[in-house]
């Protein structure tokens, strides 16, 4: 989703009044922190080194790169001794023919090892760089082959090994026909399992809407017996389509097209197949259910040591509304179906993009792990398959207790016969490691106690984990360590540069803590916040100081996490170095370790719930802090908090002197079907809600300056939603700013300099609003 300077400004307003001018404290730029220093300089750039632990050893492979065109070699890390050994050199990643090494976007070892697939000279499809070339090493012959030949430079996706390792599976588009096509590794045949040389089908990978809401891209997957691969159908026939404009590229502007399901309308329809390597046939999985109505959110091979592991698959549907979640089981063999189970929600429920099973040491038939929200928290169950019939279910187990969420299942440890999660059972600004015993026992801490956020990257057989943690303030720090019993083995990213360059900056005060809230629609409740800057008594006399607020408040994100915060937090330091506090709060709904009840308030209520209690955070503030001014509070926020900072000003001018919004929802039934219906429900049957919830339906009441930003290029929120709401503020004769970024998308960082413009710009427009002097 709806996601978390100086020049050219197009003003529209009906009576610009003149601002006064910001008092900017006097820095010197070689030490102190700056837009230039956070934006434009590698001052604050952090250890960015990826680590991947082997699927079948305990070794973790890192791209290590050298010298100025960071060179890249490919390195093996054994955990228990520390040695790195060079598996690939710039020398051997050179093939025949070529002047330079490949660069390495991803890779992937074939089952025995003997193989190795590169994923090289990519280029961006939506949000990620999914589309590219693929080479494959001959480990005992030390040679390169370019997979897909026939296919254009640039154009495979999500190239997968077999499980044996004999062949690889990818999305091309070859000799016209686009889809789903096979290789084998030895003599290099290309086979087409699933192709089409019409543009509305589509083989193997997803839309848009699939691809953004559901996290969908790889749209194949093999069994564990390499014979057969399932993989998805998607018909876009009838989905009506966005059109982009590109103003800038050539000397006429040119049009961009694809498939958007906007609110209400026609969604593509799915449907799961199932290829046959030895026959050559497909099998068409008999899923009940329209499938425009309903989403086939994910498939599944069983864990390779079932006895049936490659005889079904499992599908997880959502209906259209998402609350209701089946799991099904198909027979490969026959396409026939059984719903094993059926979850509903008042509210929504997510699906489960990976599944994770327990397989007993004593060689008991594997068992399937399942989280599940039924009883008012995300739990963790265990799930008995009846005899050997993995078409029906024995029983379900509770293994963690309704008292917390368990945010991710990360792994398990088969031979201990445990499972390791992330949890905050005490601060949900926090994240520690967890564990619970199969067989009982009980669960218990696995992280060092203390602030901050942990996260795990696990061995395949769990003994060995990646620790990842940082604090709001703290820098990442990267080590090895053994879950049970935990012990740090070694560091391997300390970030010491970058935590001597935060060293020398000046001091700005940082809390955590929570705000018991009234809102105006009678409900009580307490929200958790972070505030950065000086709020004591003594700090300066009372209205002082102006209060930002930073935004996201709908389902999807969490902003009060005491994690690094990066650049964005670096330039919240700046402001609050010249003079601001920034505050940020986590209204209800927002996606908070809280519980089912406090995550779903927000269900049909989208757009009223987060301006409702921003707002009674805000009075809370400004009540237990003096020293905030409640004449310049301002509010800023990105995507979906673009569109809270637009509800805020429009709902209490009273309260907000001046807000930035970029990439704003203006019109919720402007925005995609997966996610907005999720948390909305049925347009036809709630669409007063919808109206309600939108920032467009509550402009004329727009009584503080606002700058509007937003990339014309956006394919996630359409700069067409935002020109809607442009028209009908001027059409309220209200004066705002708007920039609009030529070509952008929503992320608004492509192009020389457009990053370090924006926020100069958001700088700016704060500081002349904000930043004054107090009578």
């Amino acid at each position: 989703m709806v996601r978390p300077l100086l020049g050219l400004i197009l003003f529209v307003s009906v009576a610009a009044a003149e601002s006064p001018q910001p008092k900017i404290r006097a820095v010197d730029p070689t030490t102190a922190l700056t837009i230039e220093r956070i934006y434009d300089s590698k001052d604050f750039k952090p250890d960015a080194r990826s680590w991947t632990w082997d699927a079948r050893r305990n070794v973790l492979w890192h791209i290590a790169k050298q010298g100025n065109d960071e060179t890249p070699s490919l390195v093996e890390v054994t955990p228990d001794e520390g040695r790195e050994t060079i598996v690939l050199s710039p020398d051997q990643l050179t093939p025949d023919g070529r002047q330079k090494p490949l660069s390495i976007r991803s890779f992937t070892w074939s089952s025995d090892e003997q193989f190795l697939l590169v994923f090289t000279n990519t280029k961006r499809v939506w949000r990620t760089n999914t589309r590219g070339d693929y080479w494959l090493w001959d480990r005992s012959q030390g040679i390169w082959r370019q997979l897909g030949a026939g296919a254009k430079s640039q154009s495979l996706m999500f190239a997968t090994f077999s499980p044996d390792g004999s062949s690889v599976a990818y999305v091309a588009t070859i000799d016209n026909a686009t889809g789903l096509f096979v290789e084998d590794v030895a003599s290099a045949e290309i086979t087409p399992i699933a192709v089409s040389d019409d543009a509305n089908i589509i083989h193997g990978t997803f839309d848009w809407v699939y691809e953004e809401e559901l996290g969908l891209r790889r749209g194949f997957a093999f069994s564990p017996d390499s014979r057969r691969i399932a993989f998805w159908q998607l018909n876009a026939q009838g989905v009506r389509k966005q059109t982009l404009i590109d103003n800038t590229s050539e000397r006429y502007a040119q049009t961009k097209s694809f498939a958007y399901p906007k609110v209400g309308e026609i969604n593509s329809a799915a449907k799961i197949g199932i290829y046959d390597r030895v026959t050559g046939s497909i099998t068409w999985a008999k899923i009940d259910g329209d499938p425009r109505q309903n989403y086939l959110a994910a498939l599944h091979w069983p864990d390779k040591t079932c006895r049936f592991a490659s005889d079904v698959i499992f599908v997880q549907q959502l209906n259209r509304y998402q609350n209701q979640l089946k799991l099904i089981a198909v027979d490969v063999a026959s396409g026939l179906s059984n719903t094993l189970w059926v979850e509903n929600s008042d509210g929504w429920i997510l699906h489960q993009p990976s599944l994770h099973w327990h397989s007993p040491s004593d060689g008991r038939q594997p068992r399937l792990l399942w989280l599940t929200e039924r009883r008012g928290w995300r739990q963790l169950e265990i799930i008995d398959f009846a005899s050997d019939d993995p078409m029906s279910v024995s029983s379900r187990r509770t293994l963690t207790p309704a008292q917390f969420d368990v945010i991710e299942l990360l792994a398990v440890d088969d031979q201990r016969g445990r499972v390791y999660f992330t949890a905050s059972p005490d601060d949900p600004t926090r994240r520690a490691l967890f564990q619970v015993d199969i067989d009982g026992g009980g669960w218990k801490r696995v992280s060092p106690e203390g602030r901050g956020t942990y996260a795990y990257k696990f061995s395949h057989d769990a003994r060995w984990a990646l620790e990842t943690w940082s604090g709001r303030m703290t820098p990442v720090r990267q080590r090895i360590v053994r879950p049970s019993p935990y012990s740090v083995e070694r560091t391997l990213v300390e970030n010491e540069l970058l935590k001597q360059e935060l060293a020398g900056l000046s001091d700005v005060p940082l809390c955590f803590t929570r705000l018991p809230i009234a809102t105006d629609d009678g409900s009580r409740v307490d929200l958790d916040a972070y505030i950065m800057g000086d709020v004591s008594e003594n700090s300066g006399p009372p209205a002082s100081k102006p209060l930002l607020v930073h935004v996201y408040g709908e389902p999807y994100g969490q902003t009060v996490t005491d994690r690094w915060g990066g650049t964005n937090d670096l330039w919240h330091r700046y402001l609050c170095e010249n003079g601001f506090v920034v505050v940020s709060v986590d209204n209800r709904g927002t996606n908070s370790p809280r519980g089912v009840e406090f995550r779903q308030s927000i269900y049909g209520k989208v757009g009223v719930i987060t301006p409702m209690d921003q707002a009674a955070a805000v009075r809370e503030l400004l009540q237990r802090y003096p020293v905030l001014d409640p004449e310049r509070v301002g509010v800023w926020g990105w995507s979906g908090g673009g569109s809270s900072t637009l509800n805020g000003l429009f709902r209490y001018p009273e309260l907000y002197a001046a807000g930035v919004s970029v990439a704003p929802v203006s019109d919720q039934r402007d925005y995609d079907t997966i996610y907005q219906e999720r948390y909305m429900g049925n347009l036809a049957e709630n669409e007063e809600a919808y109206i309600e919830g939108s920032p467009i339906t509550h402009a004329q009441n727009l009584d503080d300056p606002l700058l509007i930003i937003h990339g014309t290029g956006d394919d996630n929120v359409h700069y067409s939603s935002t020109t809607r709401l442009m028209n009908k503020l001027i059409a309220e004769g209200k004066s705002f700013q708007m920039m609009a970024y030529p070509g952008r998308t929503h992320s608004i960082s492509e192009g020389k300099g457009t990053t370090l413009h924006l926020r100069r710009l958001m700088t700016d427009f704060l500081m002349t609003h904000l930043l004054k002097s107090t009578p």
